[in-house]
């Protein structure tokens, strides 16, 4: 009995840190793209940080920087002057936000939240 509960404590422990591996790879790619900036990288990482996020929902880097991700688009998005850019900014600010809020949530003490928190609501704002 004592055997198979350690096994299966072992087992859980090993699945939990492989999800945060795929999170940290996620996280990997999402950040190459976004560095290589540009309206197309920035969309392209959104995804991805997302998916970063779902994997490790208490990963406040994930859920930050998707929302940095989200407002750099609509941003992008408003400075090119892309068809449609008010509703992008609106849709991806929201989105930010949402981000943003589940960042500060998970470090209430932590600035890079609150930052990201404001700046994407000026996203929406300005949109």
């Amino acid at each position: 009995m004592r055997r198979s509960s350690t096994l299966a404590g072992t087992i859980g422990i090993c699945l939990f840190l492989s999800i945060g591996a795929f999170a940290g790879d996620d996280l990997a790619e999402a950040d190459r793209l976004f560095a290589l900036g540009g309206l197309e990288n920035f969309q392209k990482s959104i995804p991805i940080y997302a998916k970063a996020a779902a994997q490790d929902p208490g990963s406040f880097e994930a859920n930050w920087k998707s929302s940095r991700a989200h407002r750099e688009y609509a941003n992008q998005a408003k400075r090119q002057d892309v068809a449609d850019w008010k509703k992008i900014c609106t849709e991806h600010g929201k989105a930010g936000m949402q981000y943003a809020q589940k960042a500060i949530d998970l470090q209430r003490t932590s600035p890079t939240g609150t930052i990201t928190t404001a700046s994407t609501s000026a996203s929406i704002r300005t949109g």
